[in-house]
């Protein structure tokens, strides 16, 4: 199996087992010290390899043979972070610096939904420049983002909100009812920093699952959180006129992870997402011109076709 300039050999029979093999190469010798601590100790990684583990104990092959089983939350995020480190590393992505912030609890959700929404933009036909971290004398975006068919070159910004009790993050997690949306602080800081291209902007809610619905009127998903949302794009915008700033325009993506929300006992739930252009008058239209926001489009499509392929 060929990842980026590297040749890896090994007895897998389908892609998901690759996965799991390169993630655990990726971690081996830190993990190892990782599984020695208490549970209630050790790392998100390691958490989910666990309920991995537990998945293959409760459904053994016979003789050798393929079997599926119905994936949980825990084991879903296992195999999506692996899926993740494998895009990038296939397109000479995967730092260093990139694995020690997913080694390190306090900047591991972070790290995590960077590399999401960078996986993203590969499988849409995009090509990754990460900015330099280390240049303190200015403000950037995470990665410049540029589309390999006609050279077009975006700024991207990707933030994720933190819940306590979720992905490692310090506090007891709050029930469904009491969280708040709440992500103005991270939309805020994403459109104000320094961007040398056109903006897209990336923000999970990290909210719980919820059944979604299709509304009857709008034929859009309807929660609790896309409805807030979808109310309050609007007066943010007005928000920043009434201050007297200049509106950034942005295309806005704004997904729901819910993964790690769930245990070993719930099935994977789905990961959602709502989109639009924030500041832009084009999409306030009936239509929108596809030739125009074509960029846009394709990351709808790669955002559509979210799943991790069985075979090779």
């Amino acid at each position: 199996m060929a990842v980026g300039g590297e040749l890896l050999v090994g007895h897998w029979k389908t892609f998901h087992d690759f996965l799991v093999y390169y993630c655990k190469r990726l971690f081996s010798t830190w993990g190892d010290e990782e599984l020695k601590k208490p549970e209630n100790e050790q790392h998100t990684i390691l958490r989910w390899y666990r309920s991995l583990c537990h998945l293959q104990k409760m459904n053994p092959p016979k003789n050798g043979e393929v079997i599926g089983a119905p994936c949980t939350g825990p084991v879903a995020a296992f195999m999506l972070l692996a899926y993740n480190l494998y895009t990038l590393a296939h397109n000479r992505l995967l730092q260093k610096r990139l694995i020690a912030r997913l080694k390190n609890p306090d900047q591991f959700q972070g790290a995590l939904y960077e590399m999401y929404v960078a996986a993203v933009f590969i499988r849409a036909g995009f090509e990754i420049e990460f900015e330099n971290e280390d240049d303190p004398t200015t403000s950037h975006c995470e990665y410049i983002a540029t589309y390999k068919q006609d050279g077009q070159k975006f700024s991207v910004e990707a933030k994720s909100k933190h819940r306590a009790g979720i992905m490692g993050y310090q506090g007891e997690r709050q029930t469904p009812e009491e969280i708040k949306l709440n992500i103005w602080r991270q939309l805020n800081s994403a459109v104000k920093k320094h961007a040398e291209f056109p903006r897209v902007v990336f923000i999970d809610v990290n909210m719980p699952p919820e059944i979604v619905k299709i509304s009857e009127t709008s034929k859009l998903p309807e929660t609790s959180w896309f409805n807030e949302l979808f109310q309050s794009i609007e007066k943010e915008e007005n928000h920043f006129l009434k201050k007297g700033g200049v509106l950034p325009p942005a295309y806005l993506f704004i997904t729901n992870n819910p993964l790690d929300w769930v245990d070993n006992s719930q099935l994977q739930p789905s990961i959602g997402f709502f989109s639009t252009g924030f500041g832009m008058e084009d999409f306030k239209k009936q239509s929108l011109d596809k030739e125009k926001h074509k960029h846009y489009l394709k990351l709808i499509d790669a955002l559509n076709a979210q799943g991790i392929p069985v075979d090779f």
